[in-house]
């Protein structure tokens, strides 16, 4: 399973940055098209979490 920090969402400025929320972004795009093939509730509910968490930290930081 794909390991994200949320962490990756921080303000830090330069293309290094912008680079970790790009493959960041990348990720959680693949974890949503595995999100969609979860027949699990409780995981779903878990990985749905996860991203609307991580979004949300992205958008207040940018």
């Amino acid at each position: 399973m794909l390991e994200i920090s949320e962490d990756a969402f921080l303000p830090g400025g330069g293309s290094a940055h912008e680079n970790l929320i790009i493959s960041t972004m990348t990720e959680l795009s693949e974890i949503l098209d595995i999100f969609c093939n979860i027949q699990n509730s409780a995981l779903r509910r878990e990985c749905l979490d996860f991203v609307r968490n991580a979004a949300s930290k992205y958008a207040a930081n940018r």
